[in-house]
């Protein structure tokens, strides 16, 4: 439903209005859930946020590796994200120039040199 009527709406009344519409949409069906579902279980009795003590003990040694990796994994995935690449340096400088002169530090001397894999004329590579 969504995709034609996006489509649709798009070129009849323009992004803004269509993307408006998915929300009032949205908004609708979000209302009439929680008007009429009711719950299935009684709520939880009030307690830590989170409980720290499931990890420890030999017996979830697994499960403490388990989100030390996946902590890992999504740090390792977003870290690119934040990271400006080499190539981005030029733009930024052109956006940013104030910003960048005062930020002359050395998290951005590291985060915005090439990798040593790459050739460059600007970096010596070691």
């Amino acid at each position: 439903m969504y995709p034609s009527m996006l489509q649709k709406l798009i070129r009849t009344v323009g992004w803004g209005w269509a993307i408006r519409a998915v929300g009032f949409i949205n908004l609708g069906l979000i209302a009439f859930a929680s008007v009429t579902v009711k719950t299935r279980l009684p709520p939880r009795p009030a307690g830590k946020f989170v409980d720290f003590g499931v990890f420890v003990g030999k017996v979830n040694v697994g499960y403490t590796l388990y989100v030390a990796g996946a902590a890992t994994v999504w740090l390792g995935a977003s870290s690119s994200l934040l990271v400006p690449r080499a190539s981005d340096e030029a733009r930024a400088r052109k956006v940013f120039p104030d910003e960048l002169a005062r930020a002359d530090s050395l998290l951005v001397q590291v985060s915005t040199r090439p990798c040593s894999t790459r050739s460059s004329t600007r970096w010596p590579t070691t």
